[in-house]
């Protein structure tokens, strides 16, 4: 029989709700989540790693120094299963040009990389990892962009500019050329080409002044601008050799946008938010306007970003009907994008993060006769779940925000056969436990004079609280003062750390200003790459593991005859580490 609840129903209690007249009688879909997320964490538990760089940029013959966390995945504590951490530095083509392996030691370890004085300057990707780690996603493996310079260059390595025209844009670049010892390349003839993936947009020989400047403009037709991301190739001979290299032009790359139904389909008969974000090639936002038109030409709807290129417009979907985006995207000529297909059935899950004590989830049915399971966790820990009938006239489970855990909470609704068919993200910021404290030992120093730094960790009470700290020093002109802009431990281990793809400023959603954490819903709803996902996990489509937890270096090979190269089989050697102060260890060789 099919029973209807009538708004508002309030669901308050963690753990299996059971709610009078719509009691949920079929408990299997709870108890088959409940499954998945315990296989989860216990069978495939998450590893993360972050590292602290003492700068985002560097000079070819300086030390990267580093500081790398490994930390459990599910509850951010240094008691993840591995202690060996590989930490590579990646090349603009993406080749490892060095690496290190790592013991972490408590969750946390130190180290550097020493860069070569004849380092290629660029976009160089700092990467790390766990053996472990390399059972999943290459997405979820650490990553940072590191800029690598040219020694005594402390700005970018070209001015450029791009000016928007009706049928193409033009393209100019103005830039002091400076050679790996940081001086002007004078005077020399410089090949210059603009390339759109394997496509050649336009070539260039241009010669430098006497102060190593040049300048170079160009039309792109707009069809280039939305094909593959943008590169500049530079090439110039010095002495009897010759440098070249690639700069990726970001205010050239395509621009995407996407249109995302609040829960995940767009469902006839209901007004549903549809999320968007505009961003170009790079991931990074640009500005979108622009209105949606039914299949007549109709407009139902207009589309403004409020928020680095994210937005939302208001729906009420028709059952047979098409709707189509008209968008202009910064520079771009007008888009006609199709949004999603109409269902005549489904289950409609819609959040607000308004109130200041609770989440409020509306769920709605539309052509099922169902019950429903509202499951919640986050980074695989059950923090609710709840279950009633659900009706057209939909109930709200309000879940107390105490309730939840700082990070991203994935809601999922179920419907009776345990199938997922709403899902819906939502951020909780972290709250402040206290202040970092810095005491030196006096206001000014001569050169390579010792430094006496006291460093605390203080909560309200200023009490100090255990913390495993990274501490930079670095000069005054050279500082990172664009904080909310990057990534810091924070935001990387609650956050990026948990969706795929590149998040703008993710630090900026770590504050709990009411406005912040309305632009941080905003990114809930159109980022839809996360780490966890139940449609793998019910189908059994789990990750193979082929690479265990190392706890140590791994060595392995063949034992040969030296004469000969014959197999030893069967046979006791012993290894010894480090021949000038050895540790011995002995092992026997298989068949092979």
């Amino acid at each position: 029989m099919k029973r209807t609840v009538s708004l508002p129903l309030v669901i308050v209690t963690i753990g299996v709700i059971l709610l009078g007249s719509s009691y949920y009688r079929n408990s299997d879909p709870l108890s088959k989540a409940v499954e998945i997320l315990q296989q989860y964490i216990n069978q495939f538990t998450p590893e993360k790693i972050y590292i602290a760089t003492d700068r985002p940029f560097y000079a070819a013959g300086e030390i990267m120094w580093y500081k790398a966390w490994l930390v459990n995945g599910v509850n951010h504590k240094p008691d993840s299963p591995s202690q060996t951490m590989y930490v590579e530095l990646l090349s603009p083509a993406g080749v490892v040009v060095l690496s290190k392996v790592l013991k972490s030691v408590d969750g946390g370890v130190a180290g550097d990389f020493y860069l070569p004085e004849n380092m290629a300057p660029g976009e160089y990707t700092l990467r790390a990892y766990t053996s472990w780690m390399k059972n999943f996603d290459e997405a979820w493996m650490f990553r940072r962009n590191i800029r690598i310079m040219r020694p005594g260059d402390n700005a970018p390595q070209a001015d450029i500019s791009v000016e928007s025209g009706l049928l193409a844009d033009v393209f100019t670049l103005r830039w002091v050329l400076l050679d790996e010892a940081g001086e002007p390349v004078t005077n020399t003839d410089v090949d210059l080409t603009l390339q759109f993936g394997p496509e050649r947009s336009d070539r260039a020989k241009v010669k430098t002044n006497n102060q190593g400047f040049i300048e170079w403009s160009t039309n792109v037709n707009k069809g280039s601008a939305q094909s593959e991301i943008p590169f500049l190739e530079v090439a110039y001979r010095s002495g009897r050799g010759r440098v070249s290299y690639s700069l990726p032009i970001a205010q050239l790359a395509p621009m995407e946008l996407h249109l995302l139904p609040e829960g995940g389909e767009l469902i006839a008969g209901i007004e549903q938010r549809v999320a968007f974000k505009a961003i170009d090639g790079f991931g990074r936002s640009v500005p979108v306007t622009g209105r949606i038109n039914d299949s007549s030409g109709n407009e139902v709807a207009t589309i403004t970003d409020s928020f680095r290129g994210m937005g939302f417009f208001l729906l009420n979907a028709k059952s047979g009907e098409t709707y189509m985006a008209e968008v202009s995207l910064n520079r771009s000529p007008l888009q006609a994008i199709r949004l999603p297909g109409v269902k005549d059935f489904g289950i409609s899950l819609a959040a607000d993060v308004s109130d200041p004590d609770h989440v409020l989830l509306s769920i709605r049915t539309v052509g099922l006769a169902t019950d429903v399971t509202l499951i919640g966790h986050t980074r695989g820990e059950l923090v609710f779940s709840g279950g009633a009938s659900a009706s057209p006239d939909g109930f709200v489970a309000r879940v107390p925000k105490l309730n939840l855990k700082s990070g991203i909470t994935h809601f999922t609704v179920f419907d009776g056969a345990g199938k997922p068919m709403a899902e819906r993200l939502v951020f909780m910021p972290p709250n402040p436990r206290g202040n970092v404290q810095l005491l030196v030992n006096k206001e000014t120093y001569r050169p390579r004079e010792a430094v006496l730094l006291d460093v605390a960790y203080l909560d309200e009470a200023g009490k100090a609280i255990y913390s495993d700290l990274a501490v930079t020093v670095t000069r005054d002109d050279e500082a990172d003062y664009t904080f909310e802009d990057r990534s810091d431990i924070r935001s990387y281990l609650l956050l990026s750390s948990d969706l795929k793809g590149f998040i703008e400023s993710p630090s900026y959603y770590m504050n709990t200003d009411p406005a912040v954490q309305q632009h941080a819903d905003l990114l809930m709803m159109t980022n839809g790459w996360r780490r966890f996902n139940w449609d793998a996990y019910i189908s059994g489509s789990t990750p193979e593991i082929v690479n265990f937890v190392e706890n140590g270096i791994t060595i392995s090979g063949t034992f040969l005859q030296k004469s000969n190269n014959r197999i030893i089989r069967n046979e006791e050697i012993t290894l010894a580490v480090n021949p000038q102060n050895p540790n011995y260890f002995t092992v026997r060789t298989d068949t092979e």
